[in-house]
Parts: structure tokens; sequence; C-alpha cells
């Protein structure tokens, strides 16, 4: 069996990309105790297009159902100075 040392020793001669790797091994390890759920293992960056393209699938996905028109500044003012009216009476 390696001590630390010599398991440092041998992570040192390895590249940036393998380094990575097994850091993100170790740290699936120690969060989750299943080298399987290694942090950023199906994780991948997505380009631009695919930015995209999901930015539009979720586009209206919160809209409230009906015809919905935000306020216009004159109507906030209003309200609110109906609710100042109503709480400092």
């Amino acid at each position: 069996m390696m001590t630390q040392e010599g398991i440092i020793d041998e992570i040192k001669k390895l590249s940036r990309k393998e380094r990575w790797t097994i850091a993100s091994r170790i740290i699936g390890l120690v969060r989750n105790g299943d080298e399987s759920l290694g942090e950023n293992k199906f994780r991948r960056p997505l380009s631009h297009d695919e930015r995209k393209a999901l930015a539009m699938s979720l586009s209206g996905t919160f809209k409230p159902e009906g015809k919905y028109m935000p306020l216009t500044k004159e109507e906030d003012r209003e309200i609110i100075a109906e609710y100042l009216e109503e709480k400092y009476r």
C-alpha cells in the first residue's frame, strides 16, 4: 500500500487533465461514498446554440393563463398610494 506522499508524488507526474479527473472522483467519493457519482462526470459546457435553444424552449413557461398585461407606472403608483392611505388612516 502506498503512503500519502507516494500517491502525491505519482499524481504530480500526471497531466493536468488526469489530475482533474482524479480530483473529481475523490470529491465524489468524499461527498457520496460512490465514485460513480463524481462531480462533473456527465456534464459538459453547452455551446452558444444549445444555450439559445434551451432558453427558447423555456420561454413562456411561467406566463399566467389568459391575457396578461403588466401594470403601467401610473397604475403601480395608484396601488401604492391606496395602500399607504389605508395603512396610515
